[in-house]
């Protein structure tokens, strides 16, 4: 796999089945692949990149989660273009595009304004909640969520491009029932992850 930058890169990805770590750099390493339990908050991938999240601010992200979501840092041009590149990608095989969904881009830009600042690479939230329980709080009504994370990534392009060329990210963005979607793309803090992204879809 290509990498898409100079700089170490993560990419976390989860599906219905299964929930796999990726570490790119040169390419991309499988950490957990085929594990059907979900990952622990503190996960090697974080370590790995030098900048694991530590016992305070996983306390941190518990408050954060309020204020957060009622004030995500999201910003919506670069949003807008990944779903239409998603979009194409769908028509380019053989699908029909998603169309934006209010609940699941709440639940996408809430999330997003969560992990960023306090750079939470887990889709388990600090509060203990996944992408189904998020996408329902949210209000949203459908059914088999599924939801790509990644963070490093400074473009839509490129956050497509590393979804779009592994095998479970793929898989969700070409979900065949999905008919919906929320995106969220978050830039806040500084070093190496400034950039944060969520991708959300289900079925309405």
């Amino acid at each position: 796999m290509k990498a898409l930058g100079l700089r170490a890169m993560l990419l976390l990805i989860v599906s219905e089945v299964a929930v796999l770590g990726y570490l790119m750099s040169d390419r991309f390493l499988d950490q957990d692949s085929g594990d059907t339990h979900l990952p622990s908050p503190v996960i090697t991938e974080a370590r790995e990149a030098g900048v694991a999240a530590t016992a305070m601010e996983v306390a941190a992200g518990a408050g954060a989660l309020s204020a957060a979501a009622d004030n995500p840092p999201v910003a919506e041009a670069p949003s807008r273009a990944l779903v239409a590149l998603i979009n194409d990608h769908r028509v380019a095989n053989g699908l029909m595009p998603l169309y934006v969904d209010p609940a699941l881009s709440a639940a996408a830009s809430n999330y997003c304004g969560v992990v960023a600042p306090i750079q939470w690479r887990d889709h388990i939230g600090p509060n203990g909640s996944d992408w189904r329980t998020r996408s329902a709080a949210a209000g949203y009504q459908g059914a088999d969520v599924v939801e790509n994370l990644a963070w490093g990534f400074a473009d839509s392009g490129e956050v497509f491009a590393a979804w779009s060329n592994e095998q479970a990210g793929n898989a969700n963005l070409l979900k065949a029932d999905a008919d919906a979607v929320g995106v969220a793309h978050c830039a806040v803090g500084s070093g190496d992850f400034l950039d944060w992204w969520v991708f959300m879809a289900g079925t309405s």
